[in-house]
């Protein structure tokens, strides 16, 4: 079944290189110096200080650096979700998935995000896949179990 969020997969390699051309200018800041990894750190650091604004900017950083790190698009992802960002966190965690299919601390955040959205039936779809690559023994499939059964059903679940 195709959903809307299935529709966007053309335009997320675009969605980034757009990302690329607005984050540019941040090249030439002084701080053009530091390691994708620093930004990185940055990123996780301000996310984790729910500092989510200055986060999403450092990961924007980290992911131009480096665009074959799925951890900068999960924790862009992550960043986007807490500001209630959900299409474009899908998007971020979408692009860690294409690169990284059995990262699983992505694929548990789309779930979180499905089901923030109020797509608690996609969330459950989730659950399955994130249990099908860990035999049900992570603790992301664990958390995500969690808080789909938790979630309140909708009229349609």
């Amino acid at each position: 079944m195709t959903t809307k969020m299935d529709t966007a997969r053309p335009l997320a390699f675009g969605f980034v290189l757009a990302v690329v051309a607005m984050v540019g200018a941040c090249a030439a800041s002084p701080d053009h110096r530091s390691t994708p990894r620093a930004n990185l750190d940055a990123g996780i650091q301000a996310l984790e200080a729910k500092e989510y604004e200055k986060a999403v900017q450092q990961l924007e950083i980290a992911i131009v650096a480096d665009p074959k790190n799925p951890d900068g698009f999960y924790r862009l992802g992550q960043s986007h979700r807490a500001l209630g960002n959900y299409r474009r966190a899908l998007k971020y965690i979408r692009l860690a998935l294409e690169i990284e299919p059995n990262h699983l601390a992505a694929l548990k955040e789309r779930g979180v995000v499905l089901l923030e959205a109020g797509e608690r039936e996609e969330a459950k779809v989730t659950l399955q896949q994130l249990g099908d690559k860990c035999d049900r023994a992570c603790p992301e499939y664990q958390s995500l179990k969690q808080q789909v059964e938790a979630a309140p059903t909708n009229k349609d679940g």
